[in-house]
């Protein structure tokens, strides 16, 4: 089994050696240097400890829904246009209706 160095890590994780020194501090994983090697186990006391601190632990995701703003303006526009093409769309089928 290959060890992975803080530096590695780090690295492979885009994050500086400091702060993923201060995270592994934080979840309990005594490093002191960029050089020292990081177990498997090491890796996933981290990963328990970022996702208990984010709220991911239970493996469970939140639902998020994204609503779109629509300011005053284009709505004011876009109830326009649609009034515009409902009626030419009427004023179409009495056309053809009358032929």
């Amino acid at each position: 089994m290959s060890s992975t160095t803080v530096a590695e890590f780090a690295k492979e994780l885009k994050k500086s050696n400091d702060t993923l020194l201060d995270q592994l501090k934080a979840a309990g994983v005594s490093k002191s240097s960029a050089d020292d090697a990081l177990t498997e186990g090491d890796k996933q006391k981290l990963l328990s400890h970022l996702q208990a601190a984010h709220g991911t632990a239970t493996g469970e995701r939140k639902k998020i829904t994204l609503v779109k703003k629509i300011d005053q303006r284009n709505q004011a526009s876009r109830c326009h246009r649609q009034s515009a093409h409902d009626s030419s769309g009427s004023a179409q089928k009495a056309n053809l209706r009358q032929a």
